[in-house]
């Protein structure tokens, strides 16, 4: 309602300009009373100017007002009668000047506006790359992304799936969608419908789809949604290469700070633990018998080389760490499990180890160093994280080419989110 009524007061003041244009030609012409044509030429010129104003109903209005002014000045003169084929001529002269005018006006008009308005789409698409250009993850880019289509592209409202993420952004009075995004991604299919129009675009990244795009907006051109869409991918795959090299770099970056670290952590226990080593070494040799002190010396003892072996497998785990190749040697598969039980052995005091193991043992291809510390974590795992007065048992099995190596304790259930 408020558009017609706006439509209707532009006529009536486009229609008034014109009649006081050809008012002010017609008293010119009745003034000074020139010859015919000329006055024809001048009401012309005056139509065309009306014509251009790009409305049709008041050009073709107007025209039949510039008719009857050029009637008047026409035999019989000083009335309005239409006196023979010239007055006809001239009518059509004006009609057909005047749709002429008024379709060229409109087609020139309309040519402009959208040249103003494709402007306009580039300005607000540039403006949308280079906010999408400052976020570098993709939950940042994705929020981005609906935010400033809204903002720069003027929609009523946005929605994009994130295919990596598993996740749907939101922004403006968009409704419902996910039905249709999720529709788009899996079948590579556009859609629109809907009032306010929505229209959904599949976002692919070469052959590859990473997600879907849903724009609320009425006038957005097919252009302006095609560059839209190809931004928004491109902004994606960059945000998503962008987390990828941070997590590499992060990685990198916490593999060195950890071998630094262990390798001070081992070369600064080295030191005392061999003094220590050396002195239980001379304090075993001199004393004799089986006294407590003896005794106690030869826990000490113990225990330092159970201190020195850890150390050794804490850099062997860094060597892991670095992807080093295992060394592979056939080895009786119960050798770690005994190698483990014997670096437990004051732990294992007082408690039931259980073993179930087949009637012939296989033989395994493995890095025995190695395979002692993984048994030797579990054994040490199961000890600690059980009551002390419990069992633990040791189960070994063949699979086919496979041995399996089970430990179970009667601890506490690891919580789901946790294993």
């Amino acid at each position: 309602m408020r558009r017609e009524s706006g439509l209707f007061r532009g006529r009536l003041r486009k229609t008034v300009a014109g009649l006081c244009l050809l008012l002010a030609v017609t008293l010119i012409c009745f003034k000074t009373q020139p010859l015919p044509d000329t006055t024809a030429f001048l009401l012309l010129l005056s139509v065309l100017t009306i014509a251009s104003f790009g409305d049709m109903p008041v050009a073709i209005l107007l025209s039949l007002a510039a008719d009857l002014s050029y009637l008047w000045f026409l035999p019989p003169n000083d009335s309005f009668a239409i006196d023979g084929f010239s007055s006809s001529i001239a009518l059509a002269a004006f009609l057909a000047t005047a749709i002429i005018g008024s379709q060229l006006s409109i087609r020139a008009q309309r040519r402009a506006r959208e040249a103003e308005d494709r402007n306009h789409e580039m300005e607000r698409i540039h403006s949308l790359g280079r906010a999408l250009l400052a976020h570098d993850t993709l939950s940042a880019t994705g929020e981005a992304a609906v935010w400033q289509i809204v903002a720069a592209l003027e929609a009523g409202g946005a929605a994009l799936y994130n295919a990596q993420l598993q996740r749907t952004h939101r922004a403006g009075t968009i409704g419902e969608i996910d039905t249709k995004l999720q529709d788009a991604f899996r079948t590579g299919q556009p859609w629109a419908g809907g009032s306010p129009r929505i229209s959904v675009y599949p976002l692919t990244s070469g052959e590859r789809r990473i997600g879907a795009l849903a724009i609320q907006s009425e006038d957005l051109s097919e252009t302006a949604a095609q560059l839209t869409i190809s931004l928004i991918a491109v902004a994606l795959e960059r945000a998503a290469a962008t987390e990828k090299a941070v997590e590499a770099s992060a990685v990198s970056r916490n593999q060195e700070l950890r071998r630094a670290m262990v390798e001070a952590f081992a070369h600064n226990l080295k030191t005392p633990l061999t003094s220590i080593k050396a002195c239980t070494s001379a304090l075993l040799c001199r004393s004799g018998g089986h006294d407590e002190t003896r005794e106690l010396i030869t826990v000490v003892d113990e225990e330092t080389d159970r201190l020195i072996r850890l150390i050794g497998d804490s850099l062997e785990l860094v060597r892991v760490g670095d992807r080093v190749t295992p060394a592979r040697e056939i080895i009786p598969v119960m050798q770690p499990i005994q190698a483990a039980l014997a670096d437990l052995k004051r732990s294992l005091e007082g408690r039931v180890v259980r073993t179930e193991l087949p009637d012939h043992p296989p033989s395994v291809a493995a890095d025995p160093h190695l395979i002692q510390i993984v048994m030797t974590q579990l054994l040490d795992n199961a000890l600690k994280y059980s009551p002390p007065d419990s069992p633990v048992e040791i189960e070994v099995r063949t699979q086919g080419l496979l041995a399996a190596i089970a430990v179970r304790n009667e601890g506490a259930i690891i919580d789901e989110d946790e294993r």
